[in-house]
């Protein structure tokens, strides 16, 4: 399993990325007003990962649009970004 934490600008944890094979990739933020736990947020992201890449794509997706139009305002915008890196990292190591 590749694991890659997201964090904030000062690098303060918020969300976690894993990749369980190059299909099945899956993600958890924390919300902002709570302390981000690294081991429920690894379970999570596991159990997102299950369902596999391509529901997770399209939730980027959502994610992303909202984001450019400045419709979001929490963590959710930082996981973009982490989950392309992560999508490509995942192709190259599992092949």
């Amino acid at each position: 399993m590749l694991v890659q934490y997201v964090r904030t600008g000062k690098g303060k944890k918020v969300g976690v990325v894993v990749a369980l094979n190059s299909d099945k990739i899956g993600y958890s933020l924390c919300n902002p007003l709570d302390e981000f736990d690294k081991n429920y947020g690894k379970f999570i992201a596991e159990k997102r990962a299950e369902t596999g890449k391509d529901f997770m794509v399209k939730i980027a997706e959502v994610i992303n649009r909202r984001c450019a139009y400045g419709k979001m305002y929490s963590n959710i915008c930082r996981i973009v970004q982490p989950f392309i890196d992560m999508e490509e990292r995942a192709a190259r190591y599992f092949g």
